[in-house]
Formats: C-alpha cells, structure tokens, sequence
C-alpha cells in the first residue's frame, strides 16, 4: 500500500484555476463516496483551504494512481479533460508524508504560519474519518500531521507572527489609506477568516465596522463578539455607499454582487475612492470591478506581495518548523517500515516453528519408549530453543526496518528461508 497525494494551490494555479476545485462540505463527501466506489483507494480525505484543492489517497499500486486522481477531478468538476495538468502536483510515499506534516505546520501556506490551516487539516481528517473513509495508513499519517502542526505552534515563534491572509488585507489597505482611524469598513462574510480581519480591524482602531453575510445570525454573532454593526444582507450595496474599504470572505459559489450593481454604486458615492479586498475562493467580487473608476479591487493572489515583506522575518523561524516535520517524517517512515518488518517477522517465526514441530513429530515417532513427561520436556526445549533463536533476528529486523539495510536484511532472510515459497511448491 502506498500513500499518495494529488493537489493544486497559490503556487501552481492562479485564482482562475482554484476557484473552480473547490470542494465544500457536502461536496466533500460527496466526492469522498464517489473516490472510493471502485476499491482501487482504500482510504481517502480531501482537503480544502482558500488557497490549496488535495486528496489524500491509499493505493494498492502506484501504476494509474495519478491518472486515476486527475480523472476524478477532471469529472467531478466538469472540466475538460488536461486542462488541470500545468496546474497539479503528485507526490507518492515519503514525500507525500513530508507535503502532508509542511501543511500541517503552515509551511506550505501563501501566508506561512498562518493559524487557520492547522484546524482546516483536522476537520478534513474528521470528515473522512466520519464517513469511515480512512483506516490505519491515513489515519497515523493525519494524527502525527496534527501533532507536528501543534508542536510548530508551540516550539517555535512562527504562528506567534501577526502575519495571516486578514492580516495581510488590513495591511493592504492601511498602506493605501494611511491608516484606518478615520475609515468606515464592511466585512462580508462571518466565517473564521472574517472574524481575524475584523479583530485586525479593530486594533487598528478602525471608525466604524459593518457586517454582513447571507446568515444573519451568525453575523450578529460576530458582531457582539468584537463589536460592529449588522446590516442585513439585502441592504449591503446600500450600505456600501458610504463605506471606504470592502473585506469579502464568503463560502458563496457565486459572486455577491455584480458589476452592474458596483457600477451603480460608483456612481451614487460621487466617484469617491472605494478599496475592495476579494480574499474569497470563489471569488466574490467581479474581477472586471478595478475597471470602474476610483474603485480598487485586490484579490488573494494581490496579498502575496505584502506576504513576502513579512516573510523576511521569519527564516529563522521556518528553519526550526522544517527541522519538526523532517522529525516527524523519520518517525512515520520508522512506523511504516515496521508495518512493513511484521509480515515478514511473523513468516520467519511460523516456518521455523514448522521445522520445529516438523522435527518433534519425527523424534517422538521413532524413539516409542519416551513417556509424556518426557516428550513435555522435548518440547519445553524445543520451544525454548527457538525462542533464543528467533529473538536476535527478530530485535534487529525491528531496529532496522526505518534504514535501507532494514529492507535488505528483509530481502535476504525472506530468500534465505525461502519465506515466500507457497506451502506445497517443491523444494527444487
């Protein structure tokens, strides 16, 4: 069994491409049921950021492994067929491991050290594992990811950094503006990353802050959490006719306003400038809105600039999160190669007790004047004398399996004892 991971995000694929892999919860495990109905995987979980589309897969083989994942997208989405191919990446084995521990820690985020990744990898694991979608490969490979993403958290200062997408967004727009003290600001959206840009918004001491979002209760939520007021989603294009700067988080599969509407809008403000930040995937925002007039529209991928500035800071810290992961890889790679060092442990013990038992029988067959206590005694030795044969064999296989001599001294016992000769196969 191998594990293997196909995927897409801000590195390999623009927003065009993301925003048409996305996979909410219920299409998750739609798409979870629908990977899994052939048997070729026999353990799955899909992940999905803002930023990142992957699934996470066990295969008997790796032959038409990747084939299969990119078919699976290409149909599952209604896409053409190879227009994803520019865009993807596959990894199998230990580098899926390694891809798997680094998103985990946020090393693999647009913004790295971002917090949210962290918990988006656990209720993607949950998910799958609710659905019964995983088993032991998928399921050691995701608990160990969450404790290598806890471990980064808590040994190093690299989620410590106020650095995240909102904080990236409200960055943006005090450079544009020059600060926030005097500025009015509309969050759509009441998600998780609604709620960091507004707590970003707030240190910054903004004027007023307005939220809206298609769930009115949950937007009332927020807003009695850290302040600012509703406004019902209808009223939103209304609202905006005063507002200085727009923050938009939405799960809509759509855009939540159009460019009519933003047209209209331009003109009711009197051409007074308007700051949109789109940091949606989908997005929501018409990307034909930075065409209208004093209107400034920035989406996700725009964030990447004031990410780089502050990345600056933090090779110290990422070299300490890298070394983290790499632990947690060998450590895996030394579970997994046990896994691996059973089978063959238990085939080595089973054909020598075979010998064994083998030889008893021909004993007692031909000595007719040993009595029970004796042939107990026969045995009791026997056993005894296997046992301290077995163990060193047995112990250094063991200590071995996560080394490449490990697999050769695997190799080598297996041919020695002819371990996979199938029971009635002639010796010559």
């Amino acid at each position: 069994m191998q594990i293997v991971v196909l995927g897409l995000n801000h590195v390999t694929a623009p927003i065009e491409v993301r925003e048409k892999i996305n996979f909410t919860v219920s299409r998750q495990k739609s798409a979870l049921e629908t990977l899994t109905t052939d048997g070729f995987f026999k353990e799955s979980v899909i992940l999905q950021t803002c930023n990142r589309s992957e699934i996470y897969a066990v295969v008997p083989t790796l032959e038409q492994a990747e084939e299969r994942l990119v078919k699976f997208l290409e149909s599952f989405h209604s896409l053409e067929r190879g227009s994803l191919n520019s865009h993807l990446y596959f990894y199998e084995g230990s580098r899926a491991v390694q891809h798997a521990f680094r998103v985990a820690a946020s090393l693999d985020a647009m913004v790295v050290g971002e917090t949210q990744i962290l918990g988006q990898v656990k209720d993607a694991y949950l998910l799958a594992l609710e659905l019964e979608k995983t088993d032991l490969l998928l399921n050691k490979l995701f608990r160990q990811a969450i404790q290598v993403g806890k471990r980064v958290r808590t040994e190093t200062n690299l989620g410590a950094l106020p650095v995240s997408i909102g904080y990236a967004a409200v960055e943006l727009a005090v450079k544009i503006f020059g600060g926030l003290d005097q500025r009015s600001t509309m969050i759509i959206g009441a998600g998780e990353t609604a709620e960091l840009v507004l707590r970003s918004l707030v240190k910054r001491g903004v004027k007023v802050v307005l939220v809206t979002n298609r769930t009115q209760e949950r937007a009332v939520e927020l807003s009695k959490r850290l302040g600012g007021q509703v406004v019902p989603f209808a009223a939103m294009m209304d609202a905006l006719t005063d507002v200085d700067i727009v923050i938009s988080s939405t799960a809509a599969p759509h855009y939540v306003m159009s460019s009519e509407q933003l047209s209209e809008l331009v003109h009711k403000r009197k051409n007074k400038p308007l700051f949109l930040v789109d940091i949606a995937v989908p997005r929501d925002i018409p990307p034909d809105a930075d065409k209208l007039e004093n209107v400034f529209l920035y989406n996700i991928d725009d964030l990447k600039r004031v990410v780089e500035q502050n990345m600056q800071q933090r090779t110290e810290e990422v070299e300490a999160a890298e070394k983290i992961v790499l632990s947690g890889v060998a450590s895996f790679s030394s579970w997994l190669n046990g896994l691996e060092a059973t089978p063959t442990i238990v085939s080595f013990r089973k054909k020598l007790e075979s010998i064994r038992d083998s030889e008893v029988e021909r004993l007692f067959s031909k000595v007719k004047t040993l009595d029970d206590d004796q042939k107990r005694e026969i045995e009791k030795f026997s056993e005894s004398l296997l046992n301290k044969v077995l163990r060193p064999p047995t112990v250094n296989l063991r200590k071995s399996a996560s080394e490449k001599k490990g697999l050769e001294l695997m190799s080598s016992l297996r041919i020695l004892f002819d371990l996979d000769k199938k029971q009635g196969d002639s010796p010559g």
